[in-house]
């Protein structure tokens, strides 16, 4: 019977190791491991009326016995915590190069103007202009929407004997930051 123990013992192992290599084993899971870097820069930017267009319309006075009022609004979008101002310029027709005290709109006929201004503030008090820290808007900070600003246009009822049509002129809204 000892030698029968041993051939049984022997029979065993190699029954285990057969077994071992004829049976498929999965093969081991590997991974690698690494780093995406992901970046975004905002600079700083701002738009003017980012929806459109704004127009000041003075309407149709038949005759000019009083100031003619009216208000338009520009809007401003700038990048969050964007410092700016704004300013406007004189227009394309101003009878000074450059000068925005003396702002015309023109109609159709070859010398045919009519004066006007635009005022930052209600009351009319404040001219409107371009020149940093003298006449523009003061510096805002940005909260990152558009934000409407209105611009008080007057056309003086000294702007009498002028002829009849429609004039028009161009403003460029500077927003400086």
């Amino acid at each position: 019977m000892k030698v029968f123990v041993p051939i049984i013992a022997i029979s065993a192992l190699l029954t285990s190791t057969v077994a071992g290599w004829s049976a498929e084993t999965p093969p081991k899971s590997r991974t690698a491991t690494g780093t995406l870097q992901v970046k975004l820069t905002i600079n700083e930017e701002c738009k003017v009326n980012p929806d459109g267009e704004a127009t000041l319309n003075f309407g149709t006075p038949a005759i000019l016995a009083q100031d003619a009022d009216s208000v338009g609004t520009i809007k401003v979008l700038c990048t969050k915590g964007t410092t700016y101002s704004i300013g406007l310029n004189a227009g394309n027709n101003p009878s000074n190069p450059g000068d925005v005290a003396t702002r015309r709109m023109k109609g159709t006929g070859a010398n045919n103007y009519v004066g006007y201004q635009l005022y930052s503030d209600e009351g009319r008090k404040n001219v409107w202009g371009n020149t940093k820290e003298k006449d523009t808007v003061d510096s805002k900070i940005a909260d990152g929407t558009a934000q409407p600003y209105s611009v008080y246009g007057r056309v003086s009822k000294l702007a009498t004997g002028v002829a009849t049509g429609e004039y028009t002129d161009a403003v460029t809204v500077t927003v400086s930051f």
